[in-house]
């Protein structure tokens, strides 16, 4: 192949001028037009003088080989483009603890490059402590082999983080790390937290909070709600004095909030 003669052209005059043996990969094309990978191997022999008489060597085609090396490359590489795509951190921790592999993500998290975090503790890393955390999935995916996972607030990152792992086994069937899969859910926590603030507003609310449905039947009302309800001679299950019907019929039209006020004896 025109582009692999002078790489090859090299190494022969290499060899002659060391007196080593030469090995050289080379590519030829054949009349067909195929191309075809040979590998070849020799050793230049000398006259009494010291210059190189002949040569000697075997060529094998080796074009199966290289194809299956391209091909586990174009795996790895395509592997390492998804592994490094994925937003959650993913990483991979041996039975020492010690990150064998890391993604982009991860990495980021931890304002580190890759490279810098493999061979390094995960706990110490992640969490800053010295042994795992009571919560460690990593730690109960080695003790079960079987897939973990946690919830927590992790002070050192300063996130909330679902973390999962997934074990790893070798030949023998015995576990030999753990795929470790975590995902800042600090959003989703906040979200939740003003779920639960919603939800316990109207019984801790100070005033009156009450749930009507259209036809003005009364469906909650607050602790603050009982004092209105008996001037209502009403309760929950009941329904609204007509003037309020009125104005729940009114807000359930308009779709939009009714503000009203009232002054009540007593």
């Amino acid at each position: 192949h025109p582009e692999d003669r002078p790489s090859v052209e090299a190494e022969i005059q290499r060899s002659i001028k060391e007196h080593t043996a030469y090995k050289v990969d080379f590519r030829i094309i054949r009349p067909n037009g195929e191309i075809r990978w040979l590998s070849d191997r020799g050793e230049p022999f000398y006259d009494n003088a010291g210059k190189a008489s002949f040569m000697t060597g075997a060529v094998v085609d080796i074009t199966e080989r290289k194809q299956a090396e391209a091909k586990l490359k174009q795996t790895a590489e395509e592997w390492r483009t998804t592994f490094n795509s994925i937003t959650d951190m993913v990483s991979i921790h041996d039975k020492d603890f010690k990150i064998v592999r890391a993604n982009k993500a991860f990495a980021g998290a931890l304002k580190m490059k890759p490279g810098e975090i493999i061979g390094k503790n995960c706990h110490e890393l992640i969490h800053g402590t010295k042994e795992p955390p009571p919560f460690c999935p990593h730690k109960c995916t080695l003790d079960t082999g079987k897939p973990n996972r946690a919830e927590f607030f992790d002070t050192h990152l300063g996130i909330h983080v679902e973390a999962s792992t997934s074990p790893i086994f070798d030949e023998n069937g015995q576990i030999m790390a753990s795929v470790h899969i975590a995902k800042d859910i600090t959003e989703r926590k906040q979200a939740e937290e003003k779920i639960r603030d919603i939800a316990k507003f109207p019984s801790e609310n100070p005033n009156p909070v009450l749930r009507i449905q259209k036809n003005g039947k009364i469906l909650y009302g607050n602790n603050a709600a009982l004092p209105l309800l008996a001037l209502w001679k009403s309760k929950v299950g009941g329904v609204v004095p007509a003037k309020w019907r009125r104005l729940v019929d009114l807000a359930f039209e308009s779709g939009k909030a009714i503000s009203n006020e009232e002054e009540v004896d007593g």
